[in-house]
Parts: C-alpha cells; sequence; structure tokens
C-alpha cells in the first residue's frame, strides 16, 4: 500500500489542456518561422536534461543498444532527443577536435526504442517537426538517428494501452520519463482538464472520479490515478524517473512509493541552496524502480 499523499495544490491554467494546446500553437509557428527556436524546454536553468541523462550513464543495468524510453508529456521531445545525440559539448570539451567530440557521443548515445506521448495534439506536431527538420539538415548520424524517436498523442489519463503497450514493450518500458507532466497533472481541477466534466475517457478514464464511497465522497483530483497508470507502463525491475519543480522528494516518495510497485533507487543531485536555516533545490529528480 502507498502512503498517504500530500495536500493537494491549488488549481492552476497551467493544469488545462487548452493552456498547453495554445502554448505549443505558438511554438509550432516560431519554429516554422525559425527552425532554431524549437520551444521551451522545461528545468533548462537548471540543466536538468544533462543532469538526467548523466544520471542515467551511472546505470550498468541499463545497455545503451538496447534500453526502451518513454517520456510522458513530451513537448518538443528535448528529452527524447538528449538521450538519442548523446553527450552534450561543455567548456571542458574546447581542445578536443571534430573528431573526438564525435566519437564521444557516439558512446554516450542511447539507441533502443524511445516513444514520446502528449495530450496535446499541438505538443505531438511539435515534436515530430522539430525532429524532421534536425534530421534533415544534420550530416551527423546523431541528427539521423531522430528519425527513430516516435510521437504519438496520448493521454497518460485515459488513453488506450495499445497505444504505448505492444511490441516487445507490451509489458512495460525499461524506462519511463517524466519532467513536469505530475506537476501539469497536479494543477488540474479535473474534467477533461479544462476544469469541467466532460472527460474523454476508454473505460479506464480516472479524470475527476468519485471515490470508493459514490457520490458522498470528496471529488478525487486527475493526479491520484497518475501513479497506477504510470506502474502499468514500467516493466517489472524497470526504472521511473520522475522531475517536479512542485513537490520536494518527501513528498514525491508519498506519491509514488509503495509495497504494491515503486521503490525509491536513486536521485540527481542538483546545486542547491539555503535559505532560513533550510537547504534545498529549486527542483527534484527521483528514479524510482519498480519491483
Amino acid at each position: 500500500m502507498s502512503q498517504p499523499h500530500p495536500d493537494h495544490l491549488p488549481p492552476s491554467k497551467l493544469g488545462t489542456k487548452s493552456y498547453w494546446d495554445k502554448l505549443y500553437t505558438t511554438e509550432l509557428t516560431n519554429h516554422a518561422s525559425d527552425p532554431s527556436d524549437i520551444g521551451t524546454i522545461w528545468f533548462d536553468d537548471s540543466d536538468a536534461e544533462a543532469k538526467i541523462t548523466g544520471y542515467l550513464s551511472g546505470e550498468s543495468s541499463l545497455p545503451r543498444d538496447t534500453t526502451s524510453f518513454l517520456d510522458l508529456g513530451c513537448g518538443n521531445g528535448s528529452l527524447l532527443f538528449s538521450l538519442r545525440d548523446g553527450a552534450q559539448d561543455s567548456d571542458d570539451d574546447d581542445d578536443d577536435d571534430d573528431d573526438g567530440r564525435e566519437q564521444r557521443k557516439q558512446q554516450d548515445r542511447w539507441t533502443g526504442r524511445m516513444l514520446g506521448v502528449d495530450y496535446s495534439p499541438q505538443s505531438v506536431q511539435l515534436a515530430r517537426q522539430v525532429s524532421s527538420s534536425s534530421s534533415s539538415s544534420s550530416s551527423s548520424s546523431a541528427g539521423k538517428s531522430r528519425d527513430n524517436i516516435s510521437f504519438e498523442e496520448w493521454d497518460v489519463l485515459s488513453g488506450p494501452w495499445k497505444t504505448v503497450l505492444n511490441g516487445q514493450q507490451s509489458e512495460g518500458w525499461d524506462v519511463v520519463l517524466d519532467k513536469g507532466t505530475f506537476d501539469a497533472i497536479s494543477l488540474s481541477a479535473g474534467g477533461d482538464g479544462d476544469g469541467d466534466d466532460d472527460g474523454e475517457g476508454d473505460g479506464d478514464d480516472i479524470r475527476g472520479s468519485q471515490g470508493d464511497q459514490g457520490n458522498s465522497s470528496p471529488r478525487r483530483r486527475p493526479n491520484e490515478g497518475y501513479r497506477p497508470r504510470v506502474l502499468q507502463l514500467v516493466r517489472p525491475g524497470g526504472y521511473f524517473i520522475i522531475t517536479s519543480c512542485n513537490w520536494t522528494e518527501p513528498e514525491l516518495r508519498a506519491w509514488f512509493e509503495g509495497d504494491d510497485g515503486f521503490v525509491l533507487h536513486g536521485r540527481v543531485e542538483y546545486r542547491s541552496f539555503q535559505f532560513g536555516g533550510h537547504k534545498g533545490q529549486t527542483i527534484t529528480t527521483l528514479c524510482f524502480r519498480k519491483r
């Protein structure tokens, strides 16, 4: 059994589908005008993607050529692109020649199956557009390999399982990623994500459903149904890596740990700060392993 969850966050427009559809419509237009503008990379100010890929590089149990990745709420696809492209250049690499950089990137690339999903069709269109433009403009093998990353429209709270659980991943994925998606869902009031009750379920929709006591019980918030859905997406022994700016480590553990599924496996370290005698980070990334 999982432990009692923390208090809910107040609903916000960031928890509505209309907000994200509008955002990605704007970013689609911007990218069409300027292919170098790929849109927002969430938590970029904390260097989250480089930190996450660096953490994964230390997991010896994950082969680079076969490990499968499912990204929940993929946005513009940047996290999967960073995994596929390999090591990012840093100031320490100034003395390396082009051949040295390319060789290092080849060693750091993850080449297994990758799928990014998002409930916003505009997000999926943007990710595909960014992938296509980078592949066509790049002469490197990294750019060309982006063609092998798939993006699909899928709602993690209510989408049909066959969209994501199929082929060699019919029993789950090796690594499931969440970079800000649980945050957004935690800001949703319910209904279809826009604050109303007109859901689009397929028989397994947990958006704003009632509790076990019937109509007299408190209304469930959508994020309460996130964990059981994610559990089914991770293979036994696989990993769920979540990054959040709204929840602390103890709060994330309260949301996801439990005897029936996830156990804390590790964490990503970020630059910390001190305020009022307390030490903390602006974001948290935890890695849970499925029993």
